[in-house]
Order: C-alpha cells, then structure tokens, then sequence
C-alpha cells in the first residue's frame, strides 16, 4: 500500500496544508508523537526555505508500507539559487555563522533521518532537491 500526495508551494497557506498530510501520513504509518513532531518540523523549515529563498517548490510525501517496515518519504525540489559548494554545505567541521540555519537545519536532517540525498546546482540540478525517508520496522 502507498499513500502519495504532491504539493506546489507558492504560499505560507500551502505550508500550512502541507503540514497537515505530513502529520496525516505519519499517524496511518503508526510514528509515535515525538518522531511526527520531528518530521513536521523539517517540513515546516524545508518549505519554508523554499517559499522564502527559491519563492516556490514541489513537495511529494509518500507513505511506504512493505512487509517487514514501513516509512514516509518526502521529496522537496525547488528552482532556487541552489547551493555553490555542496562539500563544504554538508561538513560537520566548517565553523557556522548566524546565516547557516539552513545548513545547520540540513545537518540535523542528515544525522536524523534514516536515508539523505540532496542535490543542487553543483551536480546539474537547478535549485536544490531534497530526499528524506524515515522508517518504522514492524515489530
């Protein structure tokens, strides 16, 4: 069974909308509240970012039940500047300034979700696409 949904982001309204089927998918999924708590706050800052710096986007969510796990996977694609240096973006050791908090935001997601791609501009992607997925093992 999957459950998928697609979301243009042109306004804080569909933040808002987006927020609701995330927090939807998560309950049928079974996370329990802390974990949903997690997974709406990134999408809460993810679309965010996208309506502030890139003004628009695409947010999919899917909920994935298999056999033996289940998951919600959620893939944020925007057309936005996109990111220079990829490398540096991403390392744990380059010191953080006061306008890092997207990066600091995706450091946490790395470490957070069970899987992480992001890709941007630097790897012939325009803007910046984002893929998270966090399972549940059926137990």
């Amino acid at each position: 069974m999957h459950i998928k949904s697609k979301f243009e982001i042109n306004s804080e309204w569909d933040i808002i909308e987006v927020r609701q089927e995330v927090r939807k998918v998560c309950k049928k999924i079974g996370f329990d509240y802390v974990t949903q708590a997690y997974i709406i706050n990134f999408t809460s800052g993810i679309c965010q970012n996208m309506y502030t710096v890139a003004q628009s986007g695409v947010f999919s969510i899917e909920g994935i039940i298999e056999e033996k796990r289940m998951g919600i996977k959620i893939i944020a694609v925007d057309q936005g500047p996109g990111i220079e240096n990829m490398a540096d973006f991403l390392s744990e050791n380059i010191a953080v300034n006061q306008t890092d908090g997207i990066r600091l935001e995706m450091l946490s997601v790395r470490r957070w979700f069970d899987e992480f791609e992001i890709a941007s501009t630097e790897l012939g992607v325009d803007g910046v696409e984002v893929t998270v997925t966090k399972w549940l093992i059926k137990g």
